[in-house]
């Protein structure tokens, strides 16, 4: 069953090829909360008492009343003021959930305000001036075409991608790019610290243009670079900006102090933010983003790790569609949990920790898993595997198992020959990926603050790039 057909059906009413004009409110009693702030709540509500068919079933006070009563059932419709704290992607696909209809209202004097209801996927609206001539007739609409509510094949709980007619030039601008130019690399593995994280940076470098220059736009530990201040994202550095760095990692971000970066706020939590809000477009992500090289950016991860409710599902998702349109390659540094049986226990859907690692895993164009080349990272990556066959959305997507930390030299040839055996019927036709084991290099790119592929020439860092050509070459770059 699709979910327009799981909604509220009125009896005798046919939605199939109907319109606003087939529709009566008048011949059912349609429940209808509100949510809206300043002088105009008022008004609402009049208007919502005195046309016909319509129950005015509650005032709600915030967003979080109005979610509330909507899980309840106790409304079909919800009206909403645009300036309501809290309205946002998730509130809209949280309420769709529910098969609760949304019209907004807004402020036809605010520009920005029509522009951010167009990029939340809001179809129907009332201005403020028009709320008694208009209002019924807007949640006639919404009843009576449902196909309004989203754009063809977005399910509750998958928004609107940005983008609408109604966008002006001004707003457009500000809006996510649904064009997809760059591929997403999820790097995933195991816990026990195999490597996760020196491994995503190491591949971001490497994948990145050979040419750039080693200008930093930063301030490292212990060197005493100026940092390059910027008026503004230009067009010239969005394209320099090949790879993207995004630190996903709800347990135990790094890559802010491994690159040597200031910990100053989180990029990867204002993307988010302005995702959840409908203002993630170029600009906005490029605010985000601290610009290491001319050619590698990084989102940088939770400065606390409670944090972590703020990089839901359905932000995280904008982002990385955001940032693809923008980047040749978006490596997403994972966590290693993956589970989602802390939603069981709940009969309404609650934030997962996980959610940053399971939306950058459905979204990857290519998964890489990480596992630690002695017996007991072996056994740990075995069952990682396992993990990625059982959840469908990952049993299709290409991925490359790497094994790290493995012996050099000729008397760990058997020692590799055993890693390589017991990993062939997990690992794909290609094979795991053997990365040796050199903690000198790892350590003393550690401490200033560089990623392996960006210092001197070493067997780890030949490694790492030899991975970033095979899946380049893997996509045909």
């Amino acid at each position: 069953m699709s979910w327009d057909e799981a909604l509220p059906q009125w009896p005798g009413a046919n939605f199939e090829g109907s319109n606003v004009d087939d529709l009566r409110l008048d011949q059912y009693d349609v429940r209808v909360l509100t949510a809206v702030v300043g002088p105009s709540e008022g008004e609402v509500a009049r208007a919502v008492n005195e046309a016909a068919g319509l129950t005015l079933a509650r005032r709600c006070a915030d967003s979080a009343e109005l979610l509330g009563a909507a899980q309840a059932g106790l409304g079909a419709v919800a009206v909403i003021s645009s300036d309501l704290v809290g309205f946002d992607r998730t509130l809209i696909a949280d309420l769709a959930r529910e098969s609760v209809r949304v019209v907004a209202v807004n402020d036809p004097l605010d520009q920005f305000s029509a522009d951010r209801l167009a990029a939340l996927g809001v179809q129907r609206s009332v201005s403020l001036g028009d709320i008694e001539e208009q209002l019924a007739t807007a949640i006639e609409a919404v009843l009576g075409r449902h196909d309004d509510l989203f754009p063809a094949g977005v399910e509750p709980g998958r928004e609107a991608a940005a983008g609408s007619s109604r966008i002006s030039a001004a707003g457009a601008a500000n809006a996510a790019t649904p064009t997809k130019r760059g591929n997403v690399i999820a790097i995933w593995g195991t816990h026990g610290a195999p490597g996760r994280s020196t491994l995503a940076a190491g591949i971001a470098f490497a994948l990145a243009d050979a040419r750039e220059t080693d200008k930093r736009g930063r301030t490292r530990r212990g060197v005493g670079r100026k940092k390059t201040e910027t008026a503004g994202p230009t067009t010239a550095m969005r394209e320099r900006a090949s790879v993207l760095l995004v630190d996903a990692d709800t347990y135990a971000p790094s890559q802010t102090q491994a690159l040597g970066l200031l910990e100053e706020s989180s990029g990867l939590a204002m993307a988010c933010r302005a995702a959840s809000m409908g203002t993630l477009g170029a600009e906005a992500l490029q605010r985000s983003t601290a610009q290491i090289t001319d050619t590698v950016g990084l989102l940088t991860g939770l400065p606390r790790t409670t944090r972590w409710p703020e990089l839901s599902a359905t932000a995280m998702r904008d982002v990385l569609d955001a940032s693809t349109a923008l980047h040749d390659w978006v490596v997403v540094d994972c966590a290693a949990s993956i589970e989602e049986d802390e939603l069981a226990v709940f009969d309404t859907p609650v934030p997962s920790r996980n959610a940053a690692t399971l939306t950058a895993l459905d979204r990857a164009d290519l998964v890489v898993v990480v596992g630690k080349g002695d017996p007991l990272g072996v056994r740990r990556l075995v069952g990682q595997l396992e993990l990625r066959r059982e959840r469908e959305s990952l049993s299709e997507t290409p991925y490359v198992v790497v094994v790290n930390a493995v012996p050099n030299g000729r008397s760990a040839q058997v020692r590799r020959a055993e890693i390589t055996d017991a990993l062939a019927k997990y690992s794909g036709e290609l094979g795991p990926i053997l990365i040796g084991y050199d903690p000198a290099t790892a350590e003393a790119a550690m401490n200033t603050g560089v990623a392996v592929t960006e210092g001197k020439a070493s067997g780890l860092s030949s490694d790492f790039r030899s991975l970033a050509q095979l899946i380049s070459n893997g996509f045909g770059s």
